[in-house]
């Protein structure tokens, strides 16, 4: 069985690449996080990103989705809004 993912220099190429269109700092530490949260996807179905506000999350979603190769989908939930029984 192959293995889908794509090397960590490709996608740190393309990260770089999307952050320098969009005026973002492709920083050491925004780079790594984008990197976590690749490696997390390839081995969950579902993934939940949670954090404080103005932290980032928005930003390595965006960035890790349009620098992926493929069709990558993604849908953001206000945690207030769901109901457990």
């Amino acid at each position: 069985m192959e293995d889908p993912r794509i090397p960590h220099e490709s996608l740190i190429a393309n990260l770089t690449t999307y952050c320098e269109e969009r005026n973002l700092i492709a920083n050491e530490s925004f780079l790594q996080k984008c990197i976590q949260l690749y490696d997390i996807i390839a081995v969950r179905h579902g993934v939940m990103v949670i954090g404080e506000a103005n932290s980032g999350k928005t930003s390595v979603l965006d960035a890790l989705s349009k620098s992926m190769e493929g069709k990558v989908t993604y849908k953001t939930m206000n945690p207030k809004s769901i109901f457990i029984h």
